[in-house]
């Protein structure tokens, strides 16, 4: 119990040391602290920009590369179709043999080359695929827009029709004769989870668990890690800001949430070529793993940091404050005793702590100095009234005697300690208590010197006439 009292003690009666060393270390902390955080803080915006400079060039690789592939593909179709004469296209067979010839041209597009009349009628594909000449593919949009526009066209992604779960994409190219009739339209279509087109872009890990995907301009999914969610919506309307501000336009990287309703860095691209938009998806979490584990690396220093700093200062005040810690515990050992204050020995400390002892040892000197004075001058009254032959006696403000010289034994048969304690009244005659009561009030109201004549009684019960003149006594404050 008694280290928990000393605890109790000096929490309840802190000392100056203690007082010092706990200011300037909840000072050093707080500012240790706050200088922590607002690094951790800076540290914390320049990785975000980092982070979003990265995602945003991430994002402006990926779609370039998509879009030189697109071009590439386009512009085999081109090359190919500048090279068609009406000849090649005169019949199935002349266009069949074409396109069994252009290997070139079928090994760009992975899936199928076709060639279609200027109305829209196939008239060969490769692979050979039997009882589909003559057909008419005028409906679908591609066909449509190229004989409408006279231009290359890219098609919206869609699903195979062969259940295969892949997205297939269909460019076309406007064949014209030398007089710039359109005389066919030369296409081929790309399966766009091939590894060389979108494939392994679908296998983009970003950070741990981020990844890449792509929209085509209706919001609709065309590339994505989970093969089951093509051709859906990447949001239904409304439920994410930042991909419907995409869709309108916008371009960059911002915070928002991912699918999966998770914080993340997500950015966005649009591929010229196609109006595709590129996504990328970056946990955030992820992203600033560097500064939660640069936190717990501060607080680890920190709390290090604490317990030797802290230890230091409490040291150093202790060490620095001793001399005024010696001089206060050289004055409270005099408190509960009657001893003479001794001077401070040894010369130690500096500035005010020096200041302090030398002026503690002049104040020291001073009161011995009238400590002795007063103590002679004591002596010499003491001697004066223990030698006198009459009787002389102090009294309390009630009358109560403090104070009786030594003669009173031979003059009351009472020695002086059987008089203190004891009320003048009590041996004075009663006849004579009127005198005595208005020489007290007398002396004490009006500062008198009175002079009365009474008579007080003896030990042995005869009573002895006395002349006593009063004076009153005052201290130093009145």
């Amino acid at each position: 119990m008694y280290p928990t009292h000393r605890v109790i003690s000096w929490l309840q009666t802190p000392t100056l040391a203690t007082k010092t060393s706990t200011v300037t270390s909840i000072l050093f902390l707080t500012t240790i602290l706050a200088i922590g955080m607002a690094s951790l803080y800076s540290f914390r915006t320049e990785l975000m920009n980092v982070i979003i400079a990265e995602q945003n060039t991430f994002v402006d690789i990926v779609a370039d590369s998509v879009d030189q592939r697109l071009r590439g593909r386009q512009r085999a179709l081109q090359l190919s179709a500048k090279e068609i004469t009406e000849s090649d296209i005169a019949t199935s067979d002349a266009a069949q043999h074409y396109l069994d010839t252009n290997t070139g041209l079928f090994a760009t597009m992975d899936r199928s080359t076709f060639l279609f009349s200027a109305e829209g009628i196939l008239l060969a594909e490769r692979p050979f695929k039997p009882n589909r000449r003559g057909d008419d593919a005028s409906w679908r949009s591609y066909i449509r827009d190229t004989i409408r526009t006279r231009q290359p066209v890219i098609s919206e992604p869609f699903l195979t029709n062969v259940g295969d779960g892949n997205m297939v994409l269909v460019l076309t190219m406007p064949v014209f004769a030398k007089d710039g009739r359109m005389i066919a339209i030369i296409s081929g279509s790309i399966g766009l989870t091939n590894p060389r087109m979108l494939g392994n872009l679908s296998k983009t890990v970003i950070g741990q668990t981020g990844y890449l995907y792509m929209v085509a301009a209706d919001g609709k999914l065309i590339m994505h890690p989970d093969r089951q969610r093509l051709s859906q919506l990447a949001f239904a309307p409304q439920v994410n800001p930042l991909f419907d501000r995409a869709l309108k336009g916008f371009e960059g990287t911002e915070e928002t949430v991912d699918s999966t309703g998770r914080e993340a860095f997500v950015s966005y691209k649009r591929v010229p070529s196609s109006n595709w938009i590129v996504g990328s998806v970056y946990p955030k979490d992820e992203g600033l793993l560097p500064v939660r584990e640069l936190i717990w690396r501060f607080v680890e220093f920190l709390l290090v940091a604490c317990v030797i700093v802290v230890a230091a200062i409490w040291v150093l005040t202790r060490y620095t404050m001793r001399p005024l810690v010696q001089l206060t515990q050289h004055l409270t050992s005099y408190t509960a005793t009657e001893e003479r204050i001794a001077a401070l020995s040894g010369d130690s400390g500096s500035g005010e702590v020096h200041a302090l002892r030398s002026a503690f040892n002049r104040l020291t000197a001073r009161l011995h100095a009238r400590e002795d004075t007063l103590v002679e001058t004591m002596q010499k009254y003491q001697l004066i009234t223990d030698n006198s032959t009459d009787l002389i006696t102090k009294h309390s403000p009630d009358g109560t005697i403090t104070y009786a010289s030594p003669v009173s034994a031979g003059i009351l048969g009472v020695e002086p300690g059987e008089l203190i304690g004891h009320s003048l009244c009590e041996f004075v005659h009663p006849e004579d208590f009127d005198i005595v009561r208005t020489a007290v009030k007398e002396a004490i109201q009006a500062n008198a010197l009175p002079t009365i004549i009474y008579r007080a009684r003896h030990a042995d019960q005869h009573y002895v006439w006395f002349e006593t003149t009063l004076r009153l006594m005052t201290g130093a404050t009145g």
